[in-house]
């Protein structure tokens, strides 16, 4: 693995050999994908990938229509994001799940086959399911493309339930809850307070596939705040934000850990 993200506070790598050197393709500007995440808040727990740029955008990249493509299920996409994951070690993590769709009881296929592929990849509980949409709320997008307020997180809780049918413990467990776009985090804000709520997990976790441009993301006590509930918080990774493309072997060398600053 090339990242090493842990619960436990680690973040290294390994050398790149000539076999495992990411492909040019997913080198896309204005982010770079690997090299540099475009958000890392250790404090939150909450590690975006790279950015989003609307279609009206400049800045709209292959990376951005793969986020598109991802959302409409296209199986191309699953494998493009796929190929990135594959470079992230997330194996001291316990139980892998996703933030649901906007429609009550939808499956979210290509969350799932993300889940089932990192489940496979680091050896981890597949937790698809355990987070159940069971009331449908309006898109993020769809209320802000027609001068709405975008769902908060206590809407998005309100419509949110833990399918205990999975039998999937919870307690003592470092969790990671994927999504494509972060745009306020009031979606994932709402998991968390749905895992913590319902048992006591060591960290609750978010990895975005993207993060929208130019959008504050909530904190979780801006949300909850006087529901927070004080996890195992331990530091994970720290990386620069940027939006260069560059070589990214030469974040690793030889026989040395790297830590971003």
């Amino acid at each position: 693995a090339i990242l090493k993200i842990t619960p436990n506070g680690n973040f290294g790598g390994k050398p790149m050999s000539n076999d495992n050197k990411i492909p040019k393709s997913l080198i896309m500007k204005p982010s770079s994908i690997i090299k540099d995440f475009a958000l890392v808040n250790d404090e939150e727990g909450k590690y975006a990938i790279g950015f989003y740029y609307s279609t009206m955008s400049v800045h709209h990249n292959d990376y951005c229509k793969n986020i598109l493509r991802f959302k409409d299920g296209k199986i191309n996409a699953v494998k493009f994001f796929s190929k990135i994951l594959s470079k992230i070690d997330l194996k001291d993590y316990d139980i892998i799940t996703y933030v649901p769709s906007h429609s009550a009881n939808s499956l979210n296929k290509p969350s799932r086959s993300l889940c089932s592929f990192i489940s496979i990849q680091n050896n981890i509980s597949d937790g698809s399911g355990i987070i159940k949409r069971v009331k449908t709320v309006t898109k993020s997008a769809t209320a802000a493309y027609r001068g709405e307020k975008r769902p908060t997180a206590d809407i998005h809780y309100q419509s949110f339930a833990l399918d205990t049918s999975l039998n999937l413990e919870i307690n003592n467990r470092n969790i990671l809850v994927i999504d494509d776009v972060l745009t306020t985090s009031a979606s994932f804000n709402a998991c968390k307070h749905l895992l913590m709520t319902n048992g006591s997990p060591n960290c609750v976790h978010g990895l975005f596939l993207s993060k929208t441009a130019r959008r504050i993301v909530r904190k979780y006590s801006d949300d909850f705040p006087s529901k927070s509930i004080n996890l195992k918080s331990k530091k994970m990774i720290t990386a620069k934000t940027s939006t260069q493309n560059a070589n990214i072997g030469k974040r690793w060398s030889k026989n040395e850990k790297i830590r971003l600053s």
